[in-house]
């Protein structure tokens, strides 16, 4: 690999994935509500939280259909029927600035055109201090910065589309850029799920490790408030795309069991799942104890 330090200071760094980790592609995008099927999106998580459980866990659950309240999704495993409640883990972004972000990623891909080829199979996180607003993208004057940084983004990855192209499965590059003009974006990290599909993605808002572990407790309390005894078991699956609770889940899970070996939950079992695709998605156990 050539390694260049351009005007913008790039240095370039090669890297493996975790041992022992599936490599999964995550999902880009889940099914949204709809007026006419308002459980698209819960079959959809539910199916892949069954396909991951019969290939982590050996558990084989059959999903019977849509459930009534409490239940979103009903379920049977060995004979025994149960509900599953479905609830996705919300990140404080604001929803205007992951517009923009969409925006961004839309605009950087058609900036590269064909070369978005030769970036399939790839997780891109664009990477950048989580306090600084990206600028505008609207025509004129106001939008100049911001295809400043479209131009940049797709000129830095296209230097680098053969190196991003050749990377095995599990494996990844990181680019980062020490004399950027734009704080916004300094970087990106690209990881190899996948042969085909992709997601792009930008760094997660920086929160305190005590917030994000707290977060995932607090759900767990507020449900088990809202939620009372059923006539059959219910099991609680918090689910999330972007892995912002993810990245912290044991430690989290260790709070919310914490507070959960105090007081009653209504759920039988509670999860924390990270849907894939391609290859079956991520199910973390938080409760009950193994």
């Amino acid at each position: 690999m050539k390694i260049s330090q351009d005007s913008y200071g790039r240095k370039v760094t090669l890297f493996n994935g975790p041992t022992g980790r599936p490599a999964t592609m995550m999902v880009g995008s889940v099914p949204n509500r709809t007026r006419d099927d308002e459980h698209l999106q819960e079959r959809f998580i539910a199916q892949d939280f069954a396909d991951s459980l019969a290939h982590f866990h050996d558990r084989k659950i059959l999903l019977l259909g849509d459930g009534q309240e409490p239940s979103d999704v009903d379920a049977e495993e060995n004979g025994n029927r149960f509900g599953i409640q479905l609830k996705r883990v919300r990140d404080e972004d604001d929803e205007r600035e992951q517009q923009l972000q969409r925006k961004y990623v839309d605009s950087t891909r058609n900036e590269l055109g064909q070369v978005c080829a030769k970036l399939e199979g790839l997780q891109i996180t664009l990477l950048g201090p989580s306090n600084d607003l990206l600028p505008s993208l609207n025509s004129g004057e106001r939008g100049k910065e911001g295809r400043k940084l479209v131009q940049m983004l797709a000129s830095e990855m296209h230097a680098l589309a053969n190196d991003l192209e050749a990377l095995p499965n599990n494996a990844g590059l990181s680019c980062t850029w020490t004399n950027s003009p734009f704080r916004q974006v300094q970087g990106f990290v690209a990881w190899r799920f996948a042969s085909s599909g992709g997601l792009w993605k930008f760094q997660p808002r920086s929160k305190r490790v005590e917030d994000i572990e707290a977060l995932l407790a607090d759900l767990i309390v507020k449900y088990s408030l809202m939620y009372g005894r059923s006539s059959r078991p219910l099991w609680l699956l918090l689910w999330e795309v972007w892995d912002g609770v993810g990245v912290y889940r044991e430690r989290a899970a260790e709070r919310a069991r914490a507070i959960l070996e105090t007081r009653q939950t209504p759920f039988a079992e509670i999860w924390h799942f990270a849907p894939g695709v391609e290859s079956v998605g991520s199910p973390f156990k938080i409760w009950p104890r193994q």
